[in-house]
């Protein structure tokens, strides 16, 4: 018996703030404030107790829930996309107009405000155009990505998601807070190559790392390649796949 946890079906909202000093639960509207009252926690914490009594193996897909559950039965397990093969890399050249794309898909949770009101600065000084992609399908969202020069998945929750996953695979440059005290539970030369392959930003250094990005557009080209060189290794169905395989066998 496996259980695979995603987010916040085992991240716990006050425990995360005693250890982490940005994070999307700080932000009472997060998610319209489900876990203010410490209810969700209690019972998150409950379910993964039981859960531990019968559990052979568990997968978590974000490193930071391997705080919350038991560490002798649980490992991290990187995201795969069902759409993987159906996305190429795009060869891209930026215009005059440097295009960026967020999706806050909640936008407390992703720190938009954040994330639109310094791209608002930054537009008085560099040429850029912001598209926001809210309720659209996947494919809809796609092509919007194929357009874009520079992705933004979110500044607060400390991982990327499938969204940022789908960008890399095609070529295309991301930005994403990591937060670095959580990555000892991802394979050390995960962590490596990941560190040198998004663009590493949070709510204090967004605006001064943009900045230097938007000055320089040749270093985003950079980002794609990496990006792209990252996600092959460590996204590959395949691969993924033969981590759940190992473990099912065992």
């Amino acid at each position: 018996m496996i259980f695979t946890y995603n987010g916040c079906d085992a991240r716990q909202k006050y425990k995360t703030m005693e250890r982490a000093a940005i994070a999307s639960c700080y932000e009472k509207e997060c998610y319209n404030g489900l876990c203010n009252s410490g209810t969700r926690d209690l019972i998150r914490e409950k379910r993964i107790r039981i859960i531990s009594k019968y559990a052979d193996h568990i997968f978590a897909v974000n490193p930071d829930l391997l705080y919350f559950l038991p560490r002798n039965l649980s490992t991290f397990l990187p995201y795969t996309i069902s759409s993987w093969y159906k996305i190429e890399a795009i060869p891209y050249k930026i215009d005059r107009r440097i295009r960026v794309v967020h999706s806050p898909t909640d936008r407390a949770a992703k720190g938009s405000r954040y994330i639109i009101q310094t791209l608002e600065r930054l537009a008085k000084r560099f040429p850029i155009d912001l598209s926001l992609i809210e309720n659209m399908t996947n494919q809809k969202a796609l092509e919007a990505y194929r357009e874009a020069d520079l992705i933004i998945d979110q500044i607060l929750i400390g991982w990327y998601g499938g969204f940022a996953v789908e960008a890399m695979k095609m070529g295309k440059p991301v930005c994403v807070f990591i937060r670095e005290d959580d990555l000892k539970f991802i394979p050390k030369n995960m962590e490596k190559d990941l560190l040198e392959s998004v663009i590493n930003i949070n709510p204090l250094n967004i605006e001064r790392v943009l900045e230097e990005y938007f000055q320089n557009p040749h270093l985003l080209y950079e980002k794609g390649k990496a990006g792209l060189e990252y996600v092959h290794r460590w996204h590959d169905p395949v691969y993924v796949a033969g981590l759940t395989k190992a473990v099912y066998e065992n």
